[in-house]
């Protein structure tokens, strides 16, 4: 598993649940890479896009996006854009 946004301080979240039904993933913010074998979480802030991590799991990379949305939704209150 590598991350690239240090989540250590935020506390656990549940998974959100993707309202496409044509992704890859069930949840926002996942998606899996075919060239790595692996799924790959990213957010967008201020219209850039964020690689949270990669990971073996689909459900651990909805963990960390549902982290990640609440620390910068919370802490920074940066204007959130959802995929």
């Amino acid at each position: 598993m590598k991350k690239c946004i240090d989540l250590s301080d935020v506390p656990p979240q549940l998974p959100i649940k993707s309202s496409r039904k044509n992704g890859s993933s069930k949840y926002q913010g996942v998606s899996f890479d075919k060239g790595w074998n692996k799924w790959r979480a990213r957010i967008k802030i201020d219209g850039k896009s964020k690689f949270i991590g990669s990971y073996d799991s689909e459900e651990k990379a909805a963990i960390d996006y549902a982290r990640a949305k609440f620390k910068y939704k919370e802490d920074h209150d940066l204007p959130l854009a959802e995929r």
